[in-house]
């Protein structure tokens, strides 16, 4: 438990300034600008928040609360000054059907077994009212790789074989399309980034797709952006 919180606090130390989580940033705050726009007081909800550190970027465009399994992690937020979270399984979130306009996921589908993350997603399409709007990140360390191979390519190779031992699947974005549409969301299309090889994928009940306006500096996920009906 002790090395759990020293990890936890490591990492709630590094969401400020490490490339990744800026890079992530990036990319979905222009996503959730669209998401919420013509919304009057949008309510945002992130599954899987860990030290609910991205409750202040969702925080910008309206009301934003988050839950997570771990006490430590909802602790060290707390500690920091985060007061709307809440301890609860991804799979079983203690809120009404039907209450946000946005709700997230970042890199937490992966993590959970096969059932459980279909189960995830159906909670996620439960939270949503009609028409309201889902973006998950998830890894896909695959689509790592450099020319000429460096240890980033090892390091992905690596990952997937100590995943397939573990039940980690560290390529989930390649299933993540099928498991949302599989759930009842509808109009996801492909947007890659022009300087790395991440497929993002994006969707909208609308005729025309969401135009993504800034470029991700994370390392490989897909991002998936779709609408509940």
């Amino acid at each position: 438990m002790r090395r759990v919180e020293h990890l936890l606090r490591a990492t709630a130390n590094a969401e400020a300034r490490h490339f990744w989580f800026r890079g992530l940033r990036a990319f979905v705050t222009p996503l959730l600008s669209l998401a919420t726009a013509g919304r009057t007081r949008p309510l945002l909800l992130d599954c899987g928040c860990g030290t609910g550190a991205n409750l202040e970027m969702l925080g910008t465009f309206g009301s934003a609360f988050g839950f997570d399994l771990t006490e430590i992690g909802l602790r060290i937020g707390r500690e920091a000054g985060r007061t709307r979270l809440a301890r609860a399984s991804v799979a079983a979130a203690p809120f009404p059907s039907g209450a946000f306009d946005v709700v997230t996921s970042f890199d937490v589908l992966y993590s959970l077994d096969d059932g459980v993350e279909r189960d995830a997603i159906a909670e996620m399409y439960r939270l949503l009212k009609p028409g309201g709007l889902l973006v998950c990140e998830d890894t896909e360390v695959a689509s790592t790789f450099t020319e000429p191979p460096s240890a980033i390519d090892r390091s992905g190779q690596l990952m997937t074989v100590l995943g397939d031992r573990n039940g980690t699947d560290w390529n989930l974005g390649r299933r993540l399309y099928q498991l949302v549409v599989a759930s009842g969301f509808t109009g996801a299309v492909v947007l890659p980034t022009k300087s790395t090889p991440i497929a993002k994928l994006c969707g909208t009940s609308t005729a025309t797709p969401p135009r993504v306006v800034e470029e991700s500096t994370e390392p490989s996920a897909t991002e998936l952006w779709s609408v509940r009906l």
